[in-house]
């Protein structure tokens, strides 16, 4: 499947730590386990696959594989040895207490972190500063009255980011057609649906299912079906993408879902729903704000901001490690990038995008 999407914006190294480059994953003397299967980055593209030198056997499948890469690629980032004097050769390696990027981050390894004295210092700040919506919140009254406010903020914010990744979801769902079923036609599910902006990347004909657990949604998903006359609506349903019973089994060419699993109470049960509807062969598309690098002053503030941010993002949560989730999915093929939404100082700033296909 070549698709081609926005170039991978490499987080930084941690400053003095034993932090290995993505060209040096697939050659690192680390353990031998993660020799046996390497992860091979290309500059484009995520794929993961065997190393040249120690061809697949026949019995092992490709989704068999694709996990064994993944706990590999777990192991060095999480923080496994590498034999050397006990360094670790996982995303950042503390050389003293304060943790790494001079910013006492806790790192694997390391002892209990000054920063994170810090973290939970503003985040009491900020519960100050918030205490009257935590009130609400604590009352059952927040809620409530934020999902009927919530379309209406998302009717004027959904099309200023939709400038921003026009050029990465224009280039992701160019591909939707190779999924269309024997009879041409495309069969496509699209998970918390919103406003319906993705409306316009669908090709035409498209029988389109959307799905929403907020009702509130429904005014502004038909508006935007006005505007997007060559799509076929045929069902609107207000579910969670944790529950689609109303879906029947193996019934969709395409799932699409963008800015949901970070605000869903489980990304595992709404992945088992997505891999339940579609049909063998069919494809799961997604784009996801995700947890910047945890040597990172991003990281760091999504820590801070988190407990918070869900009040204004009915639910949403910053540090999300979507990545590791998809993997652990079974899925036959797995094909996806990282990239950064400008600001790249904002606490969503660090994206997925990509498809998986069942």
């Amino acid at each position: 499947m070549g698709w081609k999407g926005p170039s991978r914006v490499p987080t930084p190294p941690c400053r003095g730590q034993g932090h290995l480059p993505p060209a040096q994953l697939s050659s690192s003397p680390a353990s031998n386990t993660s020799r046996e299967r390497a992860l091979c980055l290309t500059p484009n593209l995520l794929r993961l696959s065997p190393p040249r030198s120690s061809p697949l056997p026949a019995q092992v499948s490709s989704a068999a594989l694709h996990n064994r890469s993944a706990a590999a690629l777990r192991e060095r980032r999480d923080g496994q040895t590498d034999g050397r004097d006990g360094q670790v050769a996982g995303r950042c390696a503390p050389s003293n207490s304060t943790g790494c990027d001079g910013m006492g981050c806790s790192c694997p390894g390391g002892r209990a972190a000054p920063g994170m004295l810090l973290v939970l210092l503003l985040q009491r700040c900020l519960q100050l500063l918030l205490l009257p919506i935590h009130a609400l919140a604590c009352l059952g009254l927040w809620d409530s009255f934020y999902k009927r406010l919530f379309p209406h903020v998302m009717a004027k914010v959904a099309p200023v980011y939709n400038h921003k990744v026009y050029k990465q979801k224009q280039e992701l769902f160019s591909s939707l057609r190779r999924f269309a079923g024997p009879l041409g036609q495309l069969r496509l599910l699209e998970i918390g649906t919103g406003t319906g902006t993705n409306f316009q990347f669908y090709p035409a004909g498209c029988r389109l299912t959307c799905t929403d657990p907020n009702p509130n949604f429904r005014m502004f998903i038909l508006k935007n079906l006005l505007q997007n006359q060559h799509l076929q609506l045929e069902r609107l349903v207000v579910a969670s993408g944790e529950d689609l019973h109303q879906v029947a089994d193996g019934s969709m060419d395409v799932v699409v879902c963008t800015l949901v699993l970070c605000s869903v109470s489980s990304i595992r049960r709404v992945l088992e729903e997505v891999l339940r509807v579609l049909r063998q062969g069919g494809a799961f598309y997604f784009l996801e704000h995700v947890a910047a690098d945890h040597c990172s002053w991003t990281y760091f503030w999504q820590q801070v901001c988190d407990p918070f941010w869900k009040y204004f993002g009915d639910g949403c949560c910053l540090s999300r490690e979507t990545q590791e989730e998809l993997e652990k999915t079974n899925f036959s093929e797995l094909n996806l990038r990282h990239f950064h939404v400008p600001p790249c100082w904002i606490p969503t700033s660090p994206h997925i995008i990509g498809y998986a296909v069942k």
